[in-house]
């Protein structure tokens, strides 16, 4: 909406994620495991093949600063999986194309 920013939303173990302009690099091997996409309800998972750690660089809010900043961490197992699904819709990519 005339902003140049790409956000995603995710909660994992009860806590709450917002993240934008992610990107990641691959730290590991890949792995491959079902995947199901909740854009689309209605289809069924798929096998998708996806590094088991990531390096992750996006943007957060700082609210202390009442700006974004810019932060990278090491992530790995079912969030790097999430991280790597959110940031894949970001690119306009989903697991069914």
């Amino acid at each position: 909406v005339g902003i140049p920013y790409k956000m995603s939303i995710y909660v994992l173990r009860g806590r709450l994620y917002i993240f934008f302009n992610g990107n990641y690099t691959p730290v590991s091997t890949r792995k491959q495991e079902m995947e199901g996409c909740l854009t689309y309800p209605d289809r069924e998972s798929v096998w998708v093949k996806r590094p088991k750690e990531i390096r992750f660089t996006y943007d957060t809010w700082d609210t202390s600063q009442d700006t974004l900043v810019r932060e990278t961490r090491k992530v790995r197992g079912f969030e790097a999986r999430v991280v790597q699904h959110e940031v894949d819709h970001q690119r306009g990519k989903t697991i069914y194309m």
